[in-house]
């Protein structure tokens, strides 16, 4: 065969193809062991799309080096009539190509990112993965010298069979989302499974139901938005436009201008505004090594880079209450921090949280192509950002609005926008001042790593240009909540419901040299926005209360104005109480507890536990370092910020009167409070997730993909 057959473009469609199927291939046995594919379907498509380009780039690279073993090896250019492993020349040379390509691959999966974790940690996963690598080697072997043994259509075949390649990429996922995981129906199937488990008590002996809800009892809606501030918020007096459409609510709703936060992060927060309980006594936190060894097992460090302890099944939450009282109750979350696993699903009928965390491989793509090829705007095959966009979480919900246009619902949607990274679409991307400063994006994660661990002072051109972005998250969170809102009024559900917006949390945008939340209780990420909607009929006009609130006050104030707050509660005391009850002062406490991850990656500046107290206008932070195990280090510190003369928190006091009045009030409160014990329901939760762990391991899966907890 003369030199015409060595065409590159052959090589580039015999290192796709078999590249491709590889990934798809390995992607699915992962994710079939891992038992969600609900979660990580495009996984698929991404792994073969990353491994087919990869592939390709090879396959063209490697077009010269076996042009040159070919003549080395003998053989000619295509030694097509060679047959078995017995080839030489540029087959056998591709075939070396091939075992060097793939075996790096199946090596390097875990620092890539490019598939869900490395699959060599038992002789399963060693099996699988000799299995994926011999299909693909011999894929390859079996391609080339076929396709050059046509060279008068090899353009054509090559057009087609990447075409073909393409093709699969996305229809293999789409088959397997609809005719065998049929992950339409994952939600509801999600749901039945952690409320009628044996292990889960579902709701108490006390709230079997009356029938269906009264026809004055209103829907329920319930939107948080997570990593918000409330001094970034147009109805809060920001003089950007971030937020039109909460605007627009708030001149209909109770504007709640001193509200706070359970904690700075997302699972402790919702836990409280589910079960009207603080941290300290629905035990949903992070957790000490002592108490880890103590329990047993829970939220696996590997997957999470510390120890989280789940909402605990037998705590009454918000919607068992409701659906025990005949409402239809649906969840749609887009953060993995509000992933089933978190105990957050406990009476909802529907339980939405597909796709949120399958996008290791999309985002190391992202990231590849726009550091190292050409720069794309974040619109332009966007990936992902590890949760689910509004609009994607709006387009969930809306089916589930159509499925059932009758009886009364509990709705609870939990947007994920403003969260790091902060990665806008091109429309919104430059619509505040800030945007111009030329910043590499790939260089701030380093800026804020050693932003956190105290090795240099904050940017300002860093920071106005975080602010840009930031604020540009806010307005298209707010774009599609306005979305949501309209949805509800053309349904005619507008005026019957009672809807509350709030923020779980905060974020540092570079104050006290921080970027990102769960390191302190600062008012960035401990002050929220928290606005309250009442039905039209119950003439509650918009209004502005300036008194502190929490967010264990939620559930109080549902049962109010449900009619459900004279029933007897067994064995459950809520810490709240209804948000516009101004008899007494309600009780505002934030808390953060020790984090192995801030810990290892930040110092030890970060190993202690923090209170924080508001009363009488001030609030107390008491600081207590801890070791490893829990255990006090040393004595607590003290400070206390006015929040109206210092609403920013830069100048401390540490001692006084006033410091000394509220430290004994917090501290009457602890000895009062009843702590969180570990119940029998946590222990059996603990050992069947351990016992899965197990089989996973068994069968070749492990989930070495860290995530710090939430940080930057």
């Amino acid at each position: 065969m003369d030199r015409r057959g060595a065409n590159p473009f052959l090589f580039m469609l015999a290192g796709a193809v078999p590249a491709a199927w590889l990934g798809g291939l390995e992607a699915a046995f992962l994710l079939w062991t891992q038992g969600r594919p609900e979660l990580e379907l495009d996984t698929l498509q991404v792994a073969m799309l990353g491994y087919g380009l990869v592939g390709a780039v090879f396959g063209l690279v490697a077009y010269w080096p076996c042009l040159w073993l070919g003549r080395l090896l003998g053989g000619g250019y295509f030694p097509i009539r060679i047959a078995g492993f017995q080839g030489r020349g540029r087959h056998r040379a591709w075939m070396g190509f091939c075992l060097l390509y793939l075996l790096a691959l199946i090596l390097a999966t875990d620092g890539t990112k490019m598939v869900l974790g490395k699959p060599l940690n038992s002789p399963y996963g060693v099996g699988a993965a000799a299995f994926f690598f011999l299909l693909a080697t011999v894929a390859g072997w079996w391609w080339l010298p076929r396709l050059a043994s046509r060279q008068d259509r090899s353009l054509g075949l090559w057009t087609f069979g990447g075409l073909v390649t393409l093709a699969a990429c996305f229809l293999l996922p789409w088959g397997l989302a609809t005719w065998l995981y049929q992950v339409p129906e994952m939600p509801g199937r999600t749901a039945a499974f952690y409320n009628q488990s044996r292990m889960n008590p579902g709701a108490p002996s006390n709230l079997e139901s009356p029938g269906p809800p009264s026809a004055e009892r209103p829907d329920v809606v319930l939107v948080t938005l997570d990593t918000t501030r409330v001094d970034h918020l147009t109805p809060y007096g920001y003089d950007r436009d971030t937020s039109p459409h909460l605007a627009e609510f708030a001149q209909e709703a109770v504007r709640f201008d001193q509200a706070y936060a359970a904690s700075s992060w997302t699972v402790p927060t919702h836990a409280s505004m589910f079960t009207g309980l603080f941290p300290y006594s629905h035990g949903a936190r992070y957790k000490s090594a002592a108490e880890q060894e103590k329990e047993g097992g829970d939220i696996s460090s590997e997957k999470f880079g510390t120890w989280i302890r789940p909402l605990d099944p037998e705590h009454t939450t918000m919607a068992e209450i409701l659906r025990a009282y005949g409402y239809r109750t649906g969840a749609f979350v887009a953060g993995r921090y509000m992933g089933k696993e978190f105990g957050m699903v406990q009476g909802f009928d529907w339980y939405d949280d597909r796709m949120v965390t399958g996008v290791g491989p999309r985002l190391a793509l992202y990231h590849w192509v726009d550091r190292y090829l050409f720069p794309l705007e974040p619109d332009v095959l966007r990936f992902g950002h590890g949760y689910r966009r509004a609009d994607e979480v709006n387009e969930s919900v809306f089916r589930w609005l159509d499925q059932d246009q009758e009886g009364r619902h509990f709705l609870f949607v939990n947007y994920f926008d403003a969260h790091s990274p902060y990665w806008p679409l091109r429309a919104y991307k430059n619509l505040f001042p800030g945007s111009e400063l030329t910043v590499d994006v790939g260089d701030t994660v380093e800026y804020y790593y050693e932003l956190l661990q105290g090795k240099r002072e904050a940017d300002p051109n860093a920071q106005k240009w975080v602010k840009s972005q930031y604020d540009a998250e806010l307005r298209f969170q707010d774009h599609h909540m306005g979305a949501l809102f309209q949805r509800l009024k053309d349904d005619g559900r507008w005026d019957q419901s009672l809807v509350i917006v709030l923020a779980d949390h905060g974020e540092h945008l570079g104050e006290h040299n921080i970027v990102g939340h769960g390191f302190t209780l600062n008012a960035q990420v401990s002050h929220i926005p928290l606005l309250v909607k009442f039905p039209k009929a119950d003439g509650v006009e918009a209004a502005v209360r300036d008194y502190p609130v929490h967010q264990v006050d939620l559930l109080p104030t549902v049962l109010k104005r449900l009619g459900l707050d004279d029933t007897r509660w067994e064995e459950q005391v809520f810490q709240g109480r209804p948000l516009m009850d101004r008899e007494q002062a309600h009780t505002v406490l934030g808390e953060l507890y020790w984090d192995q991850a801030r810990v290892k990656k930040y110092g030890d500046a970060y190993a202690r536990e923090i209170l924080a107290w508001v009363a009488d206008g001030a609030q107390l932070f008491q600081y207590q370092p801890v070791d490893e195990e829990g255990k006090a280090k040393g004595g607590a510190w003290l400070e206390l910020f006015d929040l109206e003369k210092d609403p920013q928190q830069e100048t401390p006091m540490n001692s006084g009167p006033r410091v000394e009045s509220l430290q004994q009030a917090l501290l009457a409160w602890l000895e009062q409070a009843p702590v969180y014990q570990v119940s029998k329901t946590v222990q059996l939760l603990a050992q069947a997730m351990n016992q899965a762990k197990t089989d996973l391991n068994e069968v070749g899966y492990t989930t070495d993909e860290k995530d710090d907890g939430e940080q930057p």
